[in-house]
C-alpha cells in the first residue's frame, strides 16, 4: 500500500508538470500569452485622450482591449462618465441607445524585455445599473465596484480581477487572481491563479493551478481543482453539490444538515458532522490530499 501511494503521488506530480508545460508552450507559440516574463515591466499610460459623458441606462457595456487596466466605479448620478488614457489612434468608442463599446489596441509582443504600454480605462456608471458588462482583455487588471443588479462577463488572458458585487459573474481567466466579494451566481474557469470568493449563492469553479478560498455558499457549489487547496468557511446548501480535486487539501469549517460523501486516494478524511439521511448530498472526491469537514 505504501509503494502504491508513492507511485500514485509521483504520477500526479508528473502529470501536473507535463500539462502546465504544454499549456504554457501552446500559449506562447500561439501568441496569446502576454504573461510571459514581463508583466512586471508594464507601464500604465498617463495621457488622457478621451473624456465623455453618456446616458446611464445603456443596457450593454462592451470592452474589447489588448492591453488595458479597467476600473469601473459607481456614481449616484444617472449618467456614465468615461475617461481613457492611452494612444488616441488605437482607441475607438461607439455609443448608442443599445450599447457602449470601448475598443483599444496595442502592439502584439510575445517576448519583450522593455516596458509594455498599458491603457487605462475609467468608467463611472450608476450604482443601480441593471445591464450587462462584458469585458475581453488580453493583458491588464480589472477592478469593478458594487453593482448587485448587473451581469458581468470577463474574458482575461493575463491580469487580476476584483469585483465587489454583482448579480451574476462569468469569468474565463488564463493567468491571474480572481476576487469576488458577493454574487448570486458565479461561474469561473481559471488556468493559473488563486480564487477568493466572499458571500456566494451558487458557484461553479474549474481551476488548473491555484487555491480556492470561499467565505460562504448559500445554495450550491461545483468545484473542480487540478492542483491547489480548497478552503470554505461555511456552506448552507439547498441543492446537491460536489468538489473534485486532483492534488491539494479540502477543508470546510461549517455546514448545514447535509450528507457528506467523501473519498480520497491518498490522504486522511475527517468529518465531524454527517447525516446519511439528509436530503442534500455534498460529494467530495480527492485523488491526493486530506479532506476535513468540521
Amino acid at each position: 500500500m505504501k509503494n502504491r501511494g508513492i507511485i500514485m503521488f509521483l504520477i500526479i506530480i508528473l502529470t501536473v508538470i507535463s500539462i502546465s508545460l504544454l499549456f504554457l508552450l501552446g500559449n506562447l507559440l500561439s501568441g496569446k500569452s502576454h504573461f510571459n516574463f514581463f508583466r512586471g515591466f508594464s507601464k500604465e499610460s498617463k495621457e488622457l485622450i478621451l473624456e465623455e459623458t453618456y446616458q446611464g441606462d445603456i443596457p450593454s457595456i462592451i470592452f474589447e482591449t489588448d492591453a488595458s487596466n479597467i476600473v469601473i466605479t459607481s456614481t449616484p448620478s444617472n449618467e456614465m462618465h468615461l475617461k481613457i488614457y492611452g494612444e488616441k489612434e488605437k482607441t475607438n468608442v461607439k455609443a448608442s441607445e443599445e450599447s457602449l463599446q470601448i475598443e483599444t489596441k496595442s502592439e502584439n509582443h510575445i517576448i519583450s524585455f522593455g516596458q509594455t504600454l498599458v491603457s487605462k480605462i475609467e468608467l463611472a456608471i450608476p450604482k443601480d445599473y441593471q445591464g450587462e458588462i462584458k469585458i475581453e482583455n488580453d493583458y491588464g487588471d480589472v477592478e469593478i465596484a458594487s453593482f448587485s443588479l448587473a451581469r458581468i462577463s470577463i474574458r482575461e488572458n493575463c491580469g487580476d480581477i476584483e469585483i465587489a458585487s454583482a448579480k451574476e459573474v462569468v469569468i474565463k481567466n488564463d493567468y491571474g487572481d480572481t476576487d469576488i466579494e458577493q454574487a448570486e451566481i458565479v461561474n469561473i474557469n481559471a488556468s493559473c491563479g488563486d480564487i477568493k470568493l466572499g458571500n456566494i449563492g451558487s458557484m461553479k469553479v474549474k481551476t488548473s493551478y491555484g487555491n480556492v478560498k470561499v467565505k460562504e455558499v448559500t445554495n450550491s457549489l461545483d468545484i473542480n481543482s487540478s492542483c491547489g487547496d480548497v478552503k470554505i468557511e461555511e456552506v448552507d446548501l439547498k441543492e446537491n453539490s460536489k468538489i473534485r480535486s486532483s492534488l491539494g487539501s479540502i477543508k470546510i469549517e461549517k455546514t448545514n444538515d447535509i450528507y457528506i460523501n467523501a473519498s480520497t486516494s491518498l490522504g486522511e478524511i475527517k468529518i465531524e458532522r454527517n447525516n446519511p439521511k439528509a436530503e442534500i448530498t455534498l460529494d467530495i472526491k480527492n485523488d491526493c490530499g486530506d479532506v476535513k469537514v468540521d
